[in-house]
């Protein structure tokens, strides 16, 4: 079985939030795991129907300089 984390940001936007998820997404992906994405914070990880993306090495390097949170 593949290991896995999730990632998601709680409370308001925050400056530099993307690179802090593109640098943890690519560390665990360097490292073997799955990186699951969890849009809305914590709302989003309770959600019947939760909205996820699965970041690949270049999914995690393109949103290293946009401004925003890609997790919102």
């Amino acid at each position: 079985m593949k290991k896995s984390i999730a990632i998601m940001c709680g409370g308001g936007p925050a400056p530099g939030i993307n690179t802090v998820i593109s640098t943890l997404a690519k560390t665990f992906l360097k490292d073997g795991y799955e990186v699951i994405g969890v849009h809305h914070g914590y709302k989003g990880l309770l959600s019947e129907d939760p909205s996820l993306v699965f970041f690949d090495f270049h999914k995690a390097d393109r949103i290293f300089s946009r401004g925003g949170s890609t997790l919102l």
